[in-house]
């Protein structure tokens, strides 16, 4: 079931389920004032090294693309005039998988960025898992930024807040 599209009804926008094609996820929104409009996936990228297969092979067969959250969006118009403006949320979970714990322990700092010309530095694990694509699938930086971008625009003239929320999101 696809959230994003307008015939969608409230009830299932404000309890989505991500497509049956991915790992199905429901998005209970308790207060009804936002409702989901994209989920959002990390990929691992790390390679164990092949004794792991000997000694733990649980984890070679660990899926590498693993739901991490969502986007939403506020849609109740009392809420949006006691706030002041209408609220986009980006929530994400803490690590959930075997290969993104992997890929916690890789603390080492490098850039953010590509071109590292004074770019803050960051965990090579968060990294990975920020920037990974595979596929067709885009990396959660890529997802969240064109959401978010599309959301703007749509709601292009009212007052905007971005609210990022997670969980143990400064571990990563």
């Amino acid at each position: 079931m696809e959230t994003t599209s307008s015939s969608t009804s409230a009830l299932s926008r404000r309890h989505s389920i991500c497509p049956a094609s991915r790992s199905a996820r429901p998005v209970p929104l308790l207060d009804r004032s936002y409702w989901v409009t994209r989920h959002l996936f990390v990929t691992a990228s790390v390679e164990l090294p092949s004794w792991v297969s000997a000694v733990a092979a649980w984890i070679m067969v660990a899926k590498r693309r693993s739901w991490i959250g969502f986007i939403a969006v506020c849609d109740n118009e009392w809420e949006i005039r006691r706030m002041g403006r209408r609220d986009i949320v980006v929530a994400l979970c803490d690590t959930s998988t075997c290969l993104e714990w992997v890929e916690n322990f890789r603390t080492g700092l490098v850039p953010i960025d590509d071109d590292g010309n004074n770019s803050p530095k960051v965990e090579c694990g968060f990294r990975s898992l920020y920037k990974t694509a595979v596929r067709d699938e885009p990396s959660l930086l890529s997802a969240v930024v064109e959401e978010v971008k599309k959301l703007t625009e749509q709601y292009a003239g009212q007052e905007i807040s971005i609210t990022l929320a997670g969980t143990a999101w400064g571990q990563r």
